[in-house]
């Protein structure tokens, strides 16, 4: 079952046979692409899998975890031809509100230091930098550091 979301895409909950596709986008987007065990692991996991679709074709996804009342956004990527127009926003959006409904009270990411439009859209959202990790992403012949960035939520959770 999908759910719409704006310019006609919908999202989605990642299942088993979407595999081929999200791996292809990982490939297309990528240098260092996660493998498909690792994508298979995130899902025998219970991990929060979505997928944006435009056209019922796999456009994007978000791979999202949670413990202990925070969450942690560990993928998040967009077909190269459809960037730009609001997918990723749309999936942030839609983890931001599961992450809500599991009584997350906080929500982390790593994103390139290079990465200047992801860091944009994370602001945007209401993230804040809160730490540097050296080295952390792998880069041609070298590494590459990570900004970790937050967001407070608003738990839902209420304590007897």
């Amino acid at each position: 079952m999908s759910t719409a979301i704006r310019n006609g895409f919908s999202l989605k909950a990642y299942e088993p046979s979407d595999l081929d596709a999200v791996i292809d986008i990982e490939y297309q987007c990528y240098q260092y692409p996660w493998s498909r065990n690792i994508f298979q692991q995130c899902y025998t996991m219970g991990y929060s899998m979505q997928l944006a679709l435009s056209c019922n074709i796999i456009s994007g996804y978000c791979v999202m975890s949670t413990a202990m009342r925070e969450a942690h956004i560990l993928n998040l990527c967009v077909a190269p031809s459809l960037q730009n127009q609001g997918i990723a926003t749309s999936l942030m959006h839609h983890v931001i509100n599961e992450a809500h409904k599991r009584n997350c009270q906080r929500m982390f990411l790593e994103v390139r230091i290079s990465n200047i439009a992801a860091q944009r859209l994370y602001s945007r959202l209401g993230f804040n930098q809160i730490g540097e990790r050296r080295n952390y992403y792998r880069r041609g012949f070298g590494r590459e550091d990570a900004l970790v960035l937050a967001k407070e939520l608003v738990s839902l959770y209420q304590p007897e």
